[in-house]
């Protein structure tokens, strides 16, 4: 799927080559990328789907189980593969292991987070796990800059990657 915008895209070069350096490393890369409203954190990840595709989602203020059909839908959507995983890890994990260079974005993290509290430690442990070992996979979320305050586990610059590929 491709995004046309009326306004150019600037100023956002390093951010990009960020991006692109994770997208041509091998393994699984996760990128966190968080900001206050308004700052361009969506609009940088939708210019990098529609230079390299990939699957992306907004989450919004919903239950679990309905973020996760969702998901799924935006993921049959965008790469024609129905996920057979009836939570978010499994099919990270699932799409990790489909053998080509998958880029995920969940825009709005925090909703996911949200509505599944555990899903950060669960993801963390399917990263040192799973997903490290798995094919290649590079998911990307993005999230307002007042949670970050609220979760450790995106504490440092406005593009923090945790790079677990050896």
């Amino acid at each position: 799927m491709s995004y046309a915008y009326r306004v150019p895209f600037i100023d956002r070069g390093a951010e990009l080559k960020v991006l692109e350096r994770e997208y041509g490393a091998s393994g699984f890369s996760l990128v966190v990328v968080y900001g206050r409203r308004r700052v361009g954190k969506t609009r940088l990840l939708r210019e990098f789907i529609n230079q390299h595709g990939g699957v992306y989602y907004v989450a919004s203020e919903l239950m679990y189980p309905q973020i996760v059909q969702e998901f799924s839908r935006a993921v049959y959507d965008s790469l024609g593969y129905l996920p057979r995983g009836r939570d978010l890890v499994e099919i990270l994990e699932e799409l990790a292991g489909l053998g080509s260079r998958t880029v995920v974005v969940i825009d709005e993290f925090q909703y996911v987070i949200e509505a599944e509290p555990s899903l950060p430690s669960r993801l963390q442990c399917s990263i040192d796990g799973v997903l490290k070992g798995v094919g290649s996979c590079m998911c990307f979320a993005a999230l307002q800059y007042r949670f970050r305050e609220e979760a450790p586990w995106v504490q440092g610059a406005s593009l923090r990657k945790e790079n677990r590929h050896h």
